[in-house]
């Protein structure tokens, strides 16, 4: 069985600082406005050295409190602004928390001081862009590019630069320059991340056949993200294309979002009649676009704060706070998350992923049930005719995720009746047929479950959670056992990585009596999953049926250990007593 995916934040050596600013990341939605207003506030006057100050700053990080820790850094200057390691882990912490302003204000004291840190003009071409200062944002993109990590943003950065100026070739030979920045092998086939700048920028030279072209390509390049994909079909649709940017989108997106919906939107929303691309909009997209831009290793550092700098220049800012909300939850800042995703129109193609997200991040964070009442909340409008017109979600998912948080309880009774609603709202969807049948083992109806496992299988024969459910569900029962191991062994090779997979694989193994060989895949187990105790109790299974009864009796009690609930608690307890009564009588 499964364990949910942590979330890993892949930290880059922007500088020895970045090390430390991940180390918390809270904001406050549309804290990333640009002002002209970076005077710091809150400081302890009482604390009378910079060290305290770093201390206080460092434990309000260890606490993910960045305000707290910015304010700590800032209270620093106060004492020494000479400092070039203070000055930069202040603006990195200001930028990260999207506090645009403060992180331009400690730039400028950086450029005063002559230490150079091309990173700190961004803030700057912030406000540029916003003053329309096109030669401004065209001579700090030149400064940016002077570091090789920052050369392809900053040269997408000068592109739109030069569009601004009316200098359309040269806008165009700067997107060439980008495309020669990758590797030889990545330049063989079009990069879809440079595509959607090209077709943006004839799109704002009214270059319509050509930028429809562009957009196409993008819509058409394999493995291209969400985001670049339905900025690509908004292109289309404002071209007039709407009907040919949804047909190649149909395959291109995920569950997460509503289809149905957004084909509508295309349309009405976002079609000729909607306003033309503006220029600021464009520029929003190249902060957005981060960290792709990039001719080697992405940073993933920057994502958070160019996000912050891509949502205060934006004119449609759906993805922008979709996004932030996005990333904040998978930091852990549960209330600015939501301040973001809140800000997300129910008429956008971002509606229903936010609304996940918000679903994910309560469920995840043990608040299940008030994520249940979301859905159920949802539902009671969805039923009611004068909402019909206003639906962001689609009913049958709505349906299948309170299955799931239910079947997750432990509540197949009660998830079962909404998995039912769902195939019937939309018949053959794979997660409904999947999560129905595993109620249905769960409440003891086997035939129904079974008949769903293998209509799953034969829908997605590659789908390694059924492979590993429905042949571990047989090895347990012990029937089935030759068909169960073609099943568990396919799991296994679509995901080696997984203890659970290997789990079942060892299991089906000692049903069948061959213990050398479930003892290997036991202990393979136990070594990609440890912390899982059902492993350990299998691994203890196995080991006593060999004679090895000392390590049996170690893994039967590390189990314990590591928790056991219900039958098989009782069932391991049971089996460690016996055990200990056996090694007890065989010593006398």
């Amino acid at each position: 069985m499964p364990k949910p995916r942590s979330v890993q934040i892949f930290i880059s050596a922007v500088a020895a600082m970045a090390l430390l600013m991940l180390a918390g990341c809270q904001t406050s939605a549309k804290s990333s406005e640009i002002s002209h207003d970076p005077s710091p506030s809150g400081y302890d006057a009482s604390v009378p050295s910079l060290s305290a100050y770093y201390l206080i700053a460092r434990q309000a990080l260890f606490e993910n409190d960045l305000p707290s820790a910015a304010d700590a850094f800032h209270a620093g200057l106060a004492l020494d602004n000479t400092s070039e390691s203070l000055l930069k882990q202040a603006f990195f912490i200001h930028y990260q928390n999207g506090e645009i302003a403060k992180a331009e204000q400690i730039a400028r004291a950086l450029e005063n001081r002559n230490i150079g840190f091309p990173l700190s003009v961004e803030p700057a071409i912030g406000t540029a862009i916003l003053n329309q200062d096109w030669q401004a944002v065209l001579a700090l993109a030149t400064k940016l590019q002077s570091d090789q990590l920052y050369i392809g943003f900053a040269t997408a950065l000068r592109s739109f630069a030069y569009a601004g100026l009316g200098e359309f070739e040269i806008a165009s030979g700067e997107i060439d320059k980008l495309s020669g920045l990758f590797p030889a092998e990545a330049q063989a086939k079009p990069n879809a991340y440079i595509t959607i700048l090209r077709g943006l920028l004839a799109d704002l030279l009214k270059r319509s056949e050509e930028a429809a072209l562009h957009y196409d390509a993008v819509l058409r390049a394999p493995g291209n993200s969400a985001f670049i994909a339905i900025k690509a079909s908004m292109g289309l649709a404002r071209l007039g294309k709407a009907d040919q940017a949804l047909a190649i989108l149909q395959d291109k997106l995920s569950s997460n979002f509503n289809l149905e919906q957004l084909g509508k939107l295309l349309k009405a929303k976002y079609g000729p009649t909607a306003a033309p691309l503006a220029l600021q909009d464009a520029f929003s997209t190249v902060f957005l676009l981060s960290p792709s831009l990039l001719p080697g290793d992405e940073l993933d550092t920057l994502i958070l704060p160019r996000t912050h700098l891509g949502y205060a220049l934006c004119l449609d800012c759906n993805y922008a706070a979709y996004r932030l909300g996005q990333t904040l939850a998978h930091l852990g800042d549960i209330e600015n998350s939501f301040a973001y995703l809140d800000e997300v129109n129910l008429d956008t193609p971002w509606a229903q992923p936010a609304f996940l997200v918000k679903l994910s991040t309560l469920d995840n964070s043990g608040r299940r049930d008030d994520a249940i009442s979301l859905i159920d909340n949802i539902i009671a409008q969805i039923n009611q005719p004068q909402h019909a017109d206003a639906i962001f979600i689609q009913p049958y998912r709505l349906y299948q995720l309170a299955g799931n948080l239910h079947r997750y309880q432990g509540a197949c009774n009660t998830a079962i009746p909404y998995y039912l609603e769902a195939e019937k709202r939309r018949p053959q969807a794979l997660l409904t047929m999947r999560g129905l049948a595993i109620c249905y083992e769960q409440t003891g109806h086997d035939e129904k479950a079974e008949t769903l496992f293998r209509a799953v299988l034969k829908q997605a024969p590659d789908d390694a959670l059924t492979l590993n459910y429905l042949g571990y569900w047989w090895a347990d029962d012990g029937r089935h056992l030759d068909e169960a191991m073609a099943l568990i062994k396919k799991a296994v090779a679509l995901q080696p990585s997984s203890g659970f997979y290997a789990d079942s694989l060892g299991w089906v193994y000692y049903r069948l009596g061959q213990m050398n060989d479930a003892i290997e895949w036991l202990e393979r187990a136990i070594q990609l999953a440890p912390t899982d105790a059902i492993i350990s109790d299998h691994l203890a299974d196995a080991y006593w049926a060999v004679g090895r009864h000392l390590e049996a009796r170690y893994k039967w009690q590390h189990a314990l250990d590591l928790g056991l609930d219900g039958e098989e608690l009782e069932n391991t307890r049971k089996k460690l007593s016996d055990a200990v009564t056996i090694g007890a009588k065989s010593t006398q």
